[in-house]
């Protein structure tokens, strides 16, 4: 799992996103409020977060050979359903 530090130690940056992509995640927020974002950076940030399990993963699942990259894919979908 990607673990990050502590909140009251994290440095912060600016990254620019198109317009037209931050109105359709607004978009999303406004109107499906069980999804349970409140914001557009809580929005992305998790967003950000789930590529890169995936990518950890995908990157996981390259190095595994046979019968384990096996049982990982397995386990994988089980996660997804």
């Amino acid at each position: 799992m990607v673990s990050f530090p502590d909140k009251t130690k994290i440095e912060y940056e600016k990254v620019s996103i198109p317009k037209e992509m931050i109105n359709e995640i607004k978009r999303v927020i406004e109107t499906d409020k069980k999804l349970g974002f409140v914001s557009l950076q809580e929005f992305v940030k998790e967003a950000v977060r789930r590529n890169i399990v995936f990518y950890s993963n995908m990157k996981l699942n390259e190095n595994l050979s046979g019968q384990d990259k096996a049982a990982f894919t397995e386990n994988e979908q089980k996660v997804d359903e």
